[in-house]
This record gives C-alpha cells, sequence and structure tokens, in this order.
C-alpha cells in the first residue's frame, strides 16, 4: 500500500555538555544485541589481554576543564603491536584512577562497506586517496551486564568509548601537542555551548511501508556517505588521513549504538574538501542542509548522505524517514573537536546517531506522532498533545533531554518504541538488499548412544542461529532449536544411527549439512548403571603418540580405551585406567585414528572422536607462534601467552636474559598460555615459543620491574614453568584440572559467570582437580586459581 507523507527536517541543537549524559539511576540491564553477539565469540576462542597505557603519575592533576580524568602515557609498541597482529577477539585494559580499571571485552569489526574508499575535493580533487584503514573492534565491558564499548585504533592514535550502565566514558588523545592520553566520564566535562532548535516541513513524497519480512533488521546494512568541510580538514592537521581516522573512529562508536538495536550501518565513501569548500557562507545547519542535498542531488555513494562540519551552526538538522528517497536522504551535524584541548567526540557521536535516526524515519521523543503521544517531557510536545511522562532512567538517543537535568543515558539506546519503528523502516526498505555469512566449521562432539554436542564457527553481527537435523535415511528436516551461542545439544537420538544437521545464522541460508553416527546402546549381557562417558577430547598429539580426555563419569572407577585407524572395522583395546586420561603409544605417522572410552558401570562406550598423527619428516610444517603476549608481570613473575597454531599439539618455550645470547628450554606444554616464577627484579628478559611442528617465534622482550625488597641477583637463576589446563571443555557434570605449579597453603579455585558473580569455590589441594559443575547453570565460566589473595591463571569453560 502506499501512502503519502510529509518529510520533515528534524534538527538538534548543542546544548550545553554539563547536561550531556548525566548518570542515571542504577538498575538491572538487560543484554542488548551487542552482548549476545559477543557471547557467540566466547565459545570459539580466547580474548587476548591487551595493556596499552600507564596512568602518569606525576600529572595526576585533572585538566581545569573537567572535574576529574585519568592522564596517561601510551605504550607505542603496544598499539603497533596489536595494529600489526589485528586479533579477532580482545580483552583491553584502560587504566582508571578514580575507581576499578575498564576491561573491555571487544571482538573486531568491520564498519566499512564493500568497496569503501576515500577522495578528495576542491582545487585537486582526487576520487581515490590511497587510505590505510584502521582496526575497529565493539562488545562490552568486562563484569557490566546491558554495558557497551567501542575501540578504534590507528597508526599512532586511538580512541575508545564505554557505556557501563552508570556512566559513559571517553578514551582520547590530549590536544594539547602531547602524547598523553585522557579517560575521563562525559558528566565530568565543563562546557557550555549555545541551543539552537529548527524545523520545516518539505515537499510531499510516496512512503512505501512494505510488511516486515522473516529477517532481522540487521540483515540490512544502511552505507553511509560523508562529506568532510574545509574547516575539519584545517582542524586535524591538514590531512586527510587524520579525518578520515576521525570519522571512521567516531562512526565506530555510532555503528555500536545502532548494532545494539539490532540496526547495521556501515560507512560506503568518505570526502574530504582540501580547500574552501560551496558551504562555508552559510551560517546555520538548515541553510547547509539545503545547499548540501542541492549540490549532491542523488550523485552520492550510499543510502544516506551526511555532511560534517567544525564550524559553528548551531547542532545537526535531517530529513526524516528517506532510507529510500535519496534526493532527500541528506542530514548535516556540526561537531565539536574538543574544548580546551581534551577530545570530546561523545558529542559527536550522539549528534550524529541522532540525525542518522531521523533520516531511519525516528521522531523526536516529544513528538505528538507517537502512539499515545509524545514519550517523555524533556521538551515542548511537537504537535497537539500533553507532554509524556518524566524519564525515569535518563533520556534517550532521540530525546532533548540533554537539555534537563535527566540527562541522555546511552544505555537506553533509542528506547524501544522508536528503536522498534528505525527497526521497522530498515527491515522493509526495499532498496536494501538482505545479507548474511552461512556458518561454516561444523564440529560434532560428545557422542554417544542417545545425544551429541553441535559446533560452530561464530558469524560476525549474528545473535541468533537455527539448527535443523534428521537420519541420514529422511528426506525431511526437523527443527531443533535456536541458541546464541554457537553449540547445541541433540538428544533422545536412536543408537547406531547416522544423522545429518545444519545451521543458519539468523541473516543467512542454511550451511552444508554435517554428519554424525551415534554410539552402540549395549555392549551384550548385563544391565548399565551409567551413561557413557562425554567431552572426548585429543591433546598431544605427535607422529606416533596422542592423549585421550573425557569427562568423570558419575559411580564410574574404571574406564576402557579402545582405538583403531579409521579405514578398519576392528577395534583394538587399548587398557584400563582409573582416571579421565590415557596416553597412547606406537601410532603410524600421518594416519587418522578413530577411539571411544566405556565406563566399567556402563555396557556401551562412548561416541567416537577422531584425531590424525602428524608428519614423521624433518623441518616445520607449520608456522611459528604469533601474537606473543606479556599478559602480566611482577618483580618476580609473569604470565606469557601467544595465539595457537593450526595443527600442533605442545609448545616449547625458551628464555635468556637481554645481555646474553643464550636461551635456557623452560619445558614443553599443551597450552597457549603459561605463567613463570623465579624472574629477577628490574631485569629485561628475551623469550620464544616454538609449536611441535614450527620453528622458533621472534623473541618478545619481557622486562621486570624493580622491587625494593628485593633488588635482583647478579647470579644466573632460570625460571620456572608452570600452567593450568582444563578438560573436558565444554563439561557436563565434571570438569578436570591439572595445575603444574606450586600450591602454597589457603590456594583455591574461584569460579563466576561471564558478569564477574561467584558461581563456586573451593580449595585447591592438589596439582590434579575433578570438580562437580553439575549444578552449574549451562553457560560461559571462567576458572580462576587464587593464591595468597592474588589471581592467577584464569581459563574459560563452557558448562552444557
Amino acid at each position: 500500500m502506499t501512502r503519502f507523507s510529509l518529510i520533515i527536517i528534524r534538527s538538534f541543537g548543542i546544548a550545553s555538555v554539563l547536561f550531556f549524559l548525566l548518570p542515571a539511576v542504577p538498575q538491572a540491564q538487560q543484554a542488548g544485541y551487542v552482548e549476545k553477539w559477543l557471547e557467540s565469540y566466547r565459545q570459539s576462542g580466547s580474548f587476548q589481554q591487551i595493556t596499552a597505557f600507564t596512568v602518569d603519575h606525576e600529572r595526576n592533576a585533572p585538566p581545569s576543564a573537567v572535574d576529574r580524568a585519568t592522564l596517561m602515557e601510551p605504550d607505542q609498541n603496544a598499539m603497533y603491536q596489536l595494529l600489526q597482529s589485528s586479533p579477532s577477539t580482545i580483552t583491553f585494559i584502560i587504566p582508571n584512577a578514580y575507581g576499578s580499571d575498564l576491561e573491555l571485552e571487544l571482538v573486531k569489526t568491520d564498519i566499512l562497506a564493500p568497496g569503501f574508499s576515500v577522495g578528495e575535493l576542491g582545487d585537486q580533487a582526487e576520487d581515490n586517496v590511497s587510505y590505510q584503514p584502521g582496526l575497529h573492534y565493539r562488545g562490552i565491558v568486562r563484569g557490566k551486564p546491558g554495558s557497551l564499548a567501542a575501540l578504534s585504533v590507528f597508526d599512532g592514535d586511538l580512541m575508545a568509548m564505554a557505556v557501563d550502565g552508570e556512566d559513559v566514558y571517553q578514551l582520547g588523545k590530549m590536544e594539547d601537542g602531547s602524547e598523553q592520553y585522557i579517560l575521563y566520564r562525559t558528566r565530568d566535562l565543563k562546557a557550555a555551548s549555545p541551543f539552537q532548535c529548527l524545523a520545516e516541513e518539505e515537499a510531499v513524497v510516496p512512503d512505501d511501508e512494505n510488511a516486515a519480512g522473516d529477517r532481522n533488521a540487521d540483515c540490512k546494512t544502511v552505507q553511509v556517505y560523508f562529506e568532510c568541510d574545509y574547516k575539519m580538514y584545517l582542524d586535524k592537521g591538514a590531512s586527510t588521513n587524520n579525518v578520515t581516522n576521525y570519522v571512521t573512529g567516531l562512526f565506530n562508536q555510532v555503528a555500536t549504538l545502532y548494532a545494539n538495536e539490532n540496526v547495521s550501518i556501515a560507512i560506503s565513501q568518505i570526502y574530504v574538501w582540501t580547500s574552501s569548500d560551496p558551504y562555508a557562507s552559510y551560517g546555520s545547519a538548515s541553510s547547509v542542509l539545503n545547499a548540501f542535498r542541492t549540490t549532491r542531488g542523488t550523485n552520492f555513494n550510499g543510502n544516506l548522505a551526511h555532511f560534517l562540519s567544525t564550524r559553528n551552526l548551531g547542532g545537526g538538522i535531517a530529513y526524516l524517514d528517506v532510507i529510500c528517497f535519496k534526493n532527500y536522504a541528506f542530514g548535516v551535524s556540526a561537531i565539536n573537536n574538543s574544548y580546551q584541548n581534551i577530545p570530546t567526540f561523545s558529542w559527536t557521536v550522539e549528534v550524529v546517531t541522532h540525525e542518522l535516526g531521523h533520516n531511519l524515519g525516528s521522531w523526536h521523543t516529544h513528538s505528538c506522532n507517537w502512539p499515545g503521544g509524545a514519550l517523555d517531557n524533556c521538551y515542548t510536545p511537537e504537535g497537539n498533545c500533553s507532554p509524556g511522562p518524566a524519564p525515569g532512567n535518563g533520556g534517550t538517543i532521540m530525546s532533548y533531554c540533554h537539555l534537563t537535568s535527566y540527562g541522555i543515558n546511552f544505555n537506553n539506546g533509542f528506547g524501544q518504541v522508536p528503536g522498534d519503528r528505525i527497526r521497522t523502516k530498515v527491515q522493509s526498505a526495499s532498496c536494501l538488499a538482505s545479507s548474511g555469512s552461512t556458518p561454516t566449521g561444523l564440529t560434532t562432539s560428545g557422542i554417544t548412544s542417545g545425544s551429541a554436542t553441535l559446533s560452530w564457527g561464530a558469524v560476525a553481527g549474528t545473535s541468533t542461529y537455527t539448527v535443523q537435523f534428521k537420519t541420514s535415511a529422511n528426506s525431511s528436516w526437523t527443527i531443533a532449536g535456536t541458541t546464541n551461542t554457537t553449540s547445541f545439544t541433540l538428544s533422545n537420538l536412536a543408537a547406531n544411527t547416522t544423522y545429518n544437521w545444519q545451521v543458519k545464522a539468523d541473516c543467512s541460508d542454511y550451511s552444508s549439512p554435517a554428519t554424525f553416527t551415534t554410539g552402540s546402546s549395549g555392549g551384550g549381557g548385563g544391565s548399565s548403571t551409567c551413561n557413557a562417558p562425554t567431552g572426548l577430547t585429543n591433546t598431544n598429539i605427535t607422529s606416533s603418540s596422542a592423549v585421550f580426555f573425557w569427562g568423570a563419569v558419575s559411580s564410574a572407577s574404571s574406564y576402557t580405551v579402545q582405538y583403531k585407524k579409521s579405514n578398519v572395522s576392528s577395534w583394538t583395546t587399548a587398557g584400563n585406567t582409573s582416571s579421565t586420561a590415557y596416553s597412547i603409544a606406537g601410532l603410524s605417522a600421518s594416519t587418522t585414528y578413530n577411539w571411544r572410552v566405556k565406563a566399567n558401570c556402563s555396557t556401551s562406550y562412548s561416541g567416537v572422536a577422531t584425531f590424525t598423527t602428524l608428519s614423521n619428516g624433518s623441518g616445520a610444517g607449520c608456522n611459528p607462534p604469533v601474537n606473543l603476549t606479556n599478559v602480566s608481570v611482577t618483580a618476580k613473575t609473569a604470565v606469557l601467552s601467544w595465539s595457537p597454531v593450526s595443527g600442533a599439539s605442545s609448545y616449547t618455550l625458551q628464555i635468556r636474559y637481554a645481555s646474553s645470547n643464550k636461551y635456557y628450554t623452560l619445558g614443553t606444554v599443551p597450552v597457549t598460555q603459561v605463567g613463570l616464577s623465579g624472574l629477577q627484579p628490574n631485569t629485561s628478559y628475551y623469550w620464544r615459543v616454538k609449536a611441535n611442528c614450527s620453528a622458533y617465534s621472534s623473541p618478545k622482550l619481557l622486562t621486570t620491574p624493580a622491587s625494593l625488597q628485593d633488588p635482583g641477583a647478579e647470579s644466573l637463576v632460570q625460571p620456572t614453568l608452570y600452567y593450568a589446563q582444563i578438560y573436558p571443555n565444554p563439561a557436563a557434570e565434571y570438569l578436570n584440572l591439572n595445575y603444574t605449579g606450586d600450591i602454597l597453603a589457603g590456594a583455591e579455585i574461584l569460579i563466576t559467570d561471564i558478569a564477574g558473580r561467584l558461581a563456586l569455590r573451593r580449595n585447591l589441594t592438589q596439582q590434579e582437580e575433578i570438580i562437580d559443575v553439575s549444578t552449574l547453570q549451562p553457560g560461559v565460566f571462567l576458572l580462576t586459581i587464587v593464591q595468597e589473595g592474588k589471581k592467577g591463571e584464569t581459563l574459560r569453560f563452557v558448562k552444557m
């Protein structure tokens, strides 16, 4: 059905930043789409810890323009290494002198549309300017449900936003010529700017409002073209690269706010005026908007066109509900670079997010167009209706609550009603194509006679997956269910039966099917008093040996292990054991094997696990480890980590003094994070690591801080290597912990959920512990070893 409506220009004026984003009364936060999306990445890998700042204790007084702030010195090498390694998932640590450090759990994201380009306008116009994009991450603040975070890293620069449920933090470089960075809460900034509100009505155009499809709004991506004025170019050091870094960095924060509403936006193109622009003579946002629309017409690459200026134009302005009307798909934002040398990009994020919201169909919250009238009382109603209710927890993005003591609370996003309207408009926009990546990396584990655990790789931007299955003899599929993680357990399966299964993301088609066969339901004679083992895993695989692990079975006192080559039918009994691990040797190189295990109280074997031995040829068969990281360093200890190497089953570490060329071998481990003890204070070392199939990595510098109690020793003391390992993972009833370090009196094991809530606490008394996790709810948990009140190794596991 086609209807006609007015296209209305909405504006957002600059108000006193003192009232911008004032803290809201804390309340229980609901998980947004970003938090749900990030959760899927917890299943598929660890988050590399990054520490790139140290507090500047010599300059601890905050600048006069802010009530309190943390000034920091950047670790340029750490920032460079982050850019070079480009890890997919990180935990980024931001020091905070006025409270707990901010730990941002982040996943790398792509905010640039396919074919993104940068151009210059003016006397020497150029369409394709060389540009090296930075890294962009989005995620949450660890331990803060309902939080949001965004981080952008460039060559020599970094900017971040953290919304923790109570405050909005900004991290950016000071603009006083120093290399210092500042972290502050937006409510602590002292600033005031004039406010101007404009509203005009324009031509009547058709508005096709199609029925919403069955895909989420983020299955369609709105592409935004940005044009930046000459004043911004000069303010950013007459550098197109600097302007582009700034725009993409602030857009990452804008896109994160939209992603939390399940709306996807991306930058299609950026053009920068490198000489005087034709809009320089206009003194208001509305006059610039008219001129910008007249100049560009429909000749721009994107669904929406947005003009950015650092001139004082009185705020922002945009046409309303114009996603698919390109001749009106325009907006203008007048932004502030800084206030007294303090970066203030949160204002820019708010105004750009607000104006794009108008383009995407949202009225102001004080508009009378909403069903039931105005949504709040933060401003005089637009239309003939009474003011709405007072916002109890701060205003939303489309409100004028920044003009009141309520402030705007980023945790509220757009609010339910405006958010629903934007999602409906994007979802039904005929000019936006639906797209989505199909899940890959399908694997099946924990196979028993009646159940199996299905896993797959995370799809960026996906919050929900749907799984379907069938027997291989059947032609029709059965929907097993949906999940917001990357694993799903099937139950009530038939024994000795081959099944197919496949999975789809919320924006994709189904994957290619994967296949598995359930185990036998009995071994002949007798009755089973317990279940078959689950959680089968293989580690320490070499050319001739392997180590098997499985989850403990309640009531079992021993287990029988069988194995065979995958191309033969008969099984060989390897032996019996009272533990939940078994080492096997005498295997053939480059050969695929199957193995299974049964408990002495069960008549059925587990499902079958598979592994392939390595080649016994000489030379490196895989790449050396990369992303070597000093996770935490004290005067005498350190935790070291590196990225896993595909095909590797173990790693060997070596260390040397920085003043020597002689390496000492510390040992071989099956994990990618280890602890060192016995280091010397105020001493520099180099360490390196090799996989069992690779050469050694490049060395990594490790420097311990000085200790007033122990200045160190001149004689050589070789450090001691230790590590912790848990299995099976995922775990159903029992979790096995293998800890190789010294156990001190009072040592404890803490298990917390991802929000930091304590779920289980027990003493650590021996190096091999069996932990009963059957009472835990399904989800992701962290196991931490605590000795002498200090947290050591932290390992992540999934409770099925």
